[in-house]
């Protein structure tokens, strides 16, 4: 069965019906998208997912030293990246967000005094 479609206002009314055997309709009815998490590690990339709960200072640069980010992330407020070779990750309010690189916790425990990060592929971070 075919059914053709026309986004021309002036088609004729056979350009609009099903055409060939059969008098049913056709299900349009799209399924819905499935979420796929976004902390998955990948072998070839860093994945860094940062949430702030309160508001952080975040500077993010390759080691050849090349900004990618920086700014304020307000409390409430997420941002992610993936990269493909190693970065830096500067927070200057580490208790004030919650961080996960490749999947698992890479805020240090109990930091309250800005933190750099030093943060690769494949990397495994503890937490």
């Amino acid at each position: 069965m075919y059914h053709v479609v026309s986004s021309s206002s002036s088609a004729s009314p056979v350009a609009s019906q099903h055409l060939g055997a059969g008098t049913h309709k056709a299900n349009h009815t799209r399924p819905k998208p499935t979420a796929t998490p976004v902390t998955h590690a990948h072998p070839n990339a860093v994945v860094i997912h940062l949430t702030a709960t309160a508001a952080c200072w975040v500077e993010l640069t390759t080691a050849s030293g090349r900004q990618i980010y920086q700014g304020v992330v307000n409390a409430g407020s997420s941002r992610h990246w993936t990269e493909h070779q190693a970065v830096s990750l500067v927070l200057g309010n580490p208790g004030g967000v919650s961080l996960t690189v490749n999947g698992k916790n890479a805020v240090p425990t109990g930091a309250t005094q800005p933190v750099t990060l030093t943060l690769g592929p494949g990397q495994k971070t503890t937490g």
